[in-house]
């Protein structure tokens, strides 16, 4: 894809490969500036100054270079050991003293290769603030110039190295909320089995065989940044058949309004809404579980039901599922999702909206 303009101007003045066209294009127009690429103008100055071109262009040469000089000095010392380090006073000193070194220059360099007798007035360097202004004019543009650059060019990187940390912060803190996730699922399903293998070796071996499916699941897809919300709600109601064993009071229903196979979500994003869920309705009385998954104009829209049972038992949720999956949540789509929780008397319920 071709950049923009604007991005190609912004990697232009940032990007390391372009240096080497940079420097260049920097000392050209300096050069321009003092008519270095216009012969015609020192052939015009000669017939009033009495000036040979050879004289005038050289004059003009080493005063251009004596004009580089104190642009790089700028560049390469006195931004990065002062500027930088927010020794702003000092750098503005040290500027101020460059462009008096420039001037002085700019007037030996004169007084020392012509005579004064045959240039007019007005071409010679004056003594003078007003000489001191006009001399060192362009030079001190210049050096204002290349420092805003280098402030830009500093600015940029931070940015850059910010958003970097920024991103790495984010994904260490999501591989985080991801990993509080699986040792939760994996107890919840191994609870199942301690209370299973004595009573009913049977059950215990069904549940074996479907905790391995639910575990290489967990171990290798749930690795990838997502997966296919067809494959993540199958694990759900191969999770909820295993609970369904051990419980045979619960019900549960999964209706999906729309074609999934090219639907991807992060990965067990909707397991602690489950683990919930089985938590609300975890009582003697007879329980229900009902979701339901619908895509529509780019978002998906998850809502998933529960009873509760009359009075409180000791497995209710502390709330620690909902809070992880809030986190990432919020990592993952910021303001671009909503999540409302209904906590009526009888029946919990969950809506989720993110985009796809």
């Amino acid at each position: 894809m071709i950049p923009s303009n604007s991005n190609f101007v912004i990697d232009f003045l940032i990007n390391k490969r372009w240096q080497w066209l940079r420097h260049a294009l920097l000392i050209v127009l300096v050069a321009q500036t003092f008519y270095l690429f216009s012969p015609e103008v020192f052939r015009e100055n000669a017939l009033v100054t009495n000036l040979s071109f050879k004289e005038a262009y050289g004059i003009q040469f080493l005063i251009f270079f004596v004009a580089l000089f104190a642009i790089y000095f700028n560049l390469l010392v006195l931004f990065p050991l002062l500027f930088k380090k927010k020794h702003y006073f000092s750098y503005a000193i040290a500027i101020l003293v460059l462009g008096v070194i420039f001037f002085f220059s700019s007037y030996f360099i004169q007084n020392f290769f012509i005579d004064h007798k045959t240039l007019p007035p007005e071409y010679l360097i004056k003594l003078s603030f007003t000489g001191f202004f006009d001399g060192a004019l362009f030079p001190m543009v210049y050096i204002t110039a290349t420092t805003g650059y280098k402030v830009f060019k500093e600015w940029n990187y931070d940015q850059e190295r910010f958003a970097t940390l920024e991103k790495e912060k984010l994904k260490a803190e999501l591989s985080q909320l991801k990993s509080q996730v699986n040792p939760h699922f994996l107890f919840n399903t191994l609870n199942n089995l301690q209370v299973l293998i004595q009573a009913e070796p049977k059950k215990a071996t069904e549940i074996v065989l479907g905790l391995s499916d639910v575990l290489r699941y967990q171990i290798y897809d749930s690795q990838h940044e997502k997966v296919q919300l067809i494959k993540d709600i199958n694990i759900i109601e191969q999770y909820l058949e295993l609970e369904k064993i051990r419980r045979n009071d619960l019900t549960f229903k999964v209706l999906t309004h729309s074609n999934f196979n090219n639907i991807f979500v992060p990965p067990l994003l909707f397991i602690n809404f489950i683990d919930n869920a089985i938590k609300h309705g975890n009582s003697r009385e007879p329980s229900f579980i009902d979701m339901s998954f619908e895509v529509k104009d780019k978002y998906l829209y998850f809502e998933i039901s529960n009873s509760k049972p009359n009075q409180k038992t000791q497995f209710e949720s502390n709330g620690f599922g909902l809070e992880n999956v809030k986190k990432r949540l919020d990592l993952l789509y910021g303001q671009n999702h909503s999540l409302d929780i209904i906590d009526a008397q009888s029946i919990y319920t969950v809506k989720l909206k993110f985009p796809i």
